[in-house]
């Protein structure tokens, strides 16, 4: 379920800065280093997510997720903040 939200989450950011570049080509750098940024965060998730097979505490595991989705919703509200001031 959260990988589901993470790529949902993340697909809509880069697609969001594909619509900009297509309505406005002066902005494809910028775009482009928000789809970069974008990139990254999705992959650091992803390597937390995995990382949680080697958590055997049911409570930690908890954490840990909670942890994953606080920063997904964080990191994504900065970045769709970034692209709306391009």
């Amino acid at each position: 379920m959260l990988k589901k939200k993470i790529n949902l989450v993340v697909n809509n950011i880069i697609e969001e800065c594909y619509n900009v570049q297509i309505s406005d080509k002066e902005k494809d750098v910028e775009t482009n280093k928000i789809i970069d940024e974008t990139v990254l965060f999705f992959d650091d998730l992803l390597t937390r997510v995995h990382d949680a097979k080697n958590i055997s505490s049911d409570g930690e595991l908890k954490k840990h997720y909670d942890s994953i989705n606080a920063d997904l919703e964080k990191t994504s509200l900065f970045l769709i903040n970034k692209l709306n001031k391009v």
